[in-house]
């Protein structure tokens, strides 16, 4: 496997090193994807300034304490993201927990199974995530929140 997968399968897909991830799509200096779109587009997705958050990693490497539009570094977005997908779940299932008595036995225990699941399924994503990233990176979560190390 080359050196893009140093730590694991992970690195197949967004090329994630010690500095930081995504990948170079630019005309300039990476593969050219960028340029596939309508120049108007394609201004917009070679120019790490322009293109918007959500895709940035798709046409760019971004180091992990770049700023991106939202005011946080990339690391700490991926941490953010994950913790607070975690949390989403759980008032999930806080919310269905106060239907008990609401609707019929049988599906309030079915969709509480599978919040439950689902809870287990983000604490899981979120842990290995954000530890992935912490070992690859180096860099802990500004708001100190426990990562597993």
């Amino acid at each position: 496997m080359g050196a893009r997968y140093e730590y694991d399968r992970w690195g197949a897909y967004h090329f994630a090193d010690r500095n930081g991830l995504g990948i170079d799509r630019t005309s300039a200096t990476g593969t050219g994807y960028a340029s596939l779109y309508t120049p108007e587009v394609s201004k917009i997705f070679e120019d790490k300034s322009q293109t918007p958050d959500e895709i940035l990693l798709f046409f760019h490497y971004v180091e992990y304490g770049q700023l991106l539009k939202s005011g946080k570094t990339l690391i700490q977005t991926i941490y953010d993201q994950h913790f607070e997908g975690f949390e989403r779940v759980e008032s999930y299932l806080k919310s269905w927990q106060t239907l008990i008595g609401e609707i019929d036995e049988l599906t309030y225990n079915n969709v509480l199974e599978r919040l439950k699941l689902q809870l287990e399924n983000a604490r899981n994503w979120r842990d290995q995530v954000n530890t992935y990233f912490y070992r690859m990176s180096g860099i802990p979560d500004e708001k100190g929140r426990e990562i597993y190390r």
